[in-house]
């Protein structure tokens, strides 16, 4: 923090740099010139040092165990732009769950991370990926949620235009949908790689990271979401003008 004094007070001083934490002591001679004590313990009080992404928890290997042993690492399953992804075991639930946690901890990951997690936790839909916990162990984030047994959307349906597994899919997907905007909410970020096939043929919507309410559809958005949000070969030309997005926002991704 830097502390300008201004001219020569009658200490005889010129300007001084005060790192956070430290304190001028001629601050506290009444026949100073300068700012008073209180005024420069206000400057230090308002400091905030520039946060820096900052990497953690490479890449976790089978039987890490997290959060004091409740969850117990089986094996990676992937990584996306906005988290990682582990089956892990769960000791309490006694299942196989899906982690999600950050591969940098910073303001605008913990965010996301938060806002994926509460966008669609009250919510279960067969066809909506069942979200559990949410979790913040010596300052990790992450949360759990169902683990999916599958195939990706694409690889299930293939090169079958016009099949009846190519309708029942797109049917329940569409349920899933209606579900996401029956809880007020928005996906803004539909796209055949969110989905997956399970192994019993049940198509479920996964990947809440750029959920919204329908009230604000995205707009107004804080200081670490001012950019484009969604997937440029899907996403609807409101989204693109960083406009406001709504439920017909989905509907075009999804046609």
């Amino acid at each position: 923090m830097l502390y300008n004094r201004g001219a020569k007070g009658r200490s005889g001083m010129k300007k001084d740099t005060l790192k956070p934490g430290e304190r001028d002591e001629s601050l506290s001679s009444e026949e100073d010139g300068g700012d008073s004590r209180f005024e420069a313990l206000l400057r230090e009080a308002a400091y905030v040092p520039p946060v820096t992404p900052r990497r953690i928890w490479p890449r976790l290997s089978k039987g890490v165990q997290l959060l004091c042993g409740r969850f117990t690492v089986k094996r990676f399953l992937g990584q996306g732009g906005m988290g990682v992804v582990y089956e892990v075991e769960d000791s309490m639930r006694r299942a196989r769950v899906a982690l999600k946690t950050l591969p940098f901890v910073d303001a605008n990951g913990i965010y996301r991370l938060k806002q994926e997690f509460r966008a669609l936790a009250g919510v279960c839909h067969p066809n909506l990926v069942g979200l559990h916990e949410l979790f913040c162990d010596d300052g990790q984030w992450f949360f759990t949620m169902d683990l999916i047994k599958g195939v990706p959307l694409l690889e299930y349906v293939g090169d079958l235009p016009g099949s009846p597994r190519l309708k029942r899919v797109f049917a329940e997907l569409a349920t899933g949908i209606h579900a996401i905007h029956e809880a007020g909410k928005l996906h803004r970020d539909l796209k055949p790689t969110n989905a997956m096939v399970t192994q019993d043929k049940r198509a479920v919507i996964m990947d809440f990271g750029l959920a919204s309410d329908q009230e604000t559809g995205g707009a107004g958005q804080t200081a670490v979401e001012e950019s484009v949000s969604g997937t440029p070969l899907y996403m609807s030309p409101e989204q693109a003008a960083l406009k406001a997005a709504s439920c017909a926002s989905d509907w075009y991704a999804f046609g």
